[in-house]
């Protein structure tokens, strides 16, 4: 039997009994598996996209290499597949749930236990970026879970696990990305305090401040200097202080801002006005927020 969705002409496979079953390379996109019996089925590098799997049993059904982009994963408790052939299957993040991720959660714990960590993150991705979905009241979530379509609300907190969460880190799945963005933004706020540097002006600008116990007292002078460079020295410069504004919120001993500022030849310490102070008390609150995502991701667990 066949019905008629979005994917076209699905197999109606609901309820059949392919334990056992040789679907070695079967093309099941979009295929309706509900309450399907698939237990020790073979379905290497079949493609199962959008496939339904709702209270299907897969009790250890190899999935080695197998597609499940936006497969709706939700087979009966205790029915995992093969965990080892489903580590290995494709677009594992993708995967989604019709009504609950109880079957998702089941999963991720054993992928913990077995120490697939990668898979592990996958799927705690799956879970929250169906939640944010969901929350959204995107269209294309199943029908059962739009409590919260069109709420305020709901809205505002998907748009919030969306810019603080997934778009940084995809909820732990790209641990090291919080990192990328953070040089990143080294360079993007380095360009206006070069233009500050080449055009500086006392109430908007960055001082050079010697520091009262420096060892040397016979270089620099008790009174801040205004910083006006020419010439190379004006991106080095704006990079360096954007690096000094990157690092500069520590707790007592632990502040890396310092640790970067001992590199300097001389003793001093820039310090900025104007908006320009504004500007760098922005990009510390954002770098540090990204250090304590990548630290947080790296190495721990704080999405589950």
């Amino acid at each position: 039997m066949e019905s008629r969705g979005k994917e076209g002409r699905r197999a109606d496979l609901s309820e059949a009994n392919l334990a056992l079953a040789d679907l070695r390379g079967a093309y099941l996109r979009g295929a309706d598996l509900s309450w399907a019996n698939l237990s020790e089925a073979d379905l290497f590098e079949a493609n199962l996209t959008r496939a339904i799997l709702s209270g299907a049993n897969l009790t250890q059904a190899k999935l080695y290499r197998a597609d499940l982009f936006e497969v709706y994963f939700e087979p009966k408790l205790g029915t995992l597949p093969d965990l080892v052939s489903v580590a290995f299957a494709k677009n594992l993040s993708s995967v989604q749930f019709l009504v609950f991720p109880h079957a998702l959660v089941e999963l991720r714990e054993a992928f913990k236990k077995a120490g697939f960590r990668r898979q592990e993150r996958e799927i705690t991705y799956a879970i929250k970026h169906n939640e944010r979905l969901d929350l959204w009241g995107n269209e294309d979530v199943p029908i059962f879970r739009k409590a919260e379509d069109g709420h305020i609300f709901g809205k505002a907190e998907s748009a919030f696990d969306l810019i603080f969460f997934e778009l940084p880190s995809d909820y732990g799945m790209s641990p090291g990305r919080p990192l990328l963005i953070l040089i990143g933004l080294v360079f993007v706020f380095s360009i206006p305090y070069a233009i500050v540097l080449w055009r500086n002006r006392k109430e908007h600008g960055i001082w050079k401040g010697w520091l009262p116990e420096r060892v040397r007292t016979d270089i620099g002078s008790q009174k801040p200097e205004l910083l006006i460079l020419r010439g190379y020295r004006v991106p080095l410069f704006a990079v360096y202080f954007s690096l000094l504004s990157a690092f500069s919120i520590g707790w007592r001993e632990l502040n890396v801002g310092n640790w970067i500022s001992r590199v300097q030849s001389e003793e001093y310490v820039l310090r900025p006005t104007g908006w320009v102070r504004t500007v760098s008390g922005i990009q510390s609150l954002i770098s540090v927020y990204l250090l304590a995502l990548w630290a947080l991701t790296y190495f721990g667990r704080p999405f589950e």
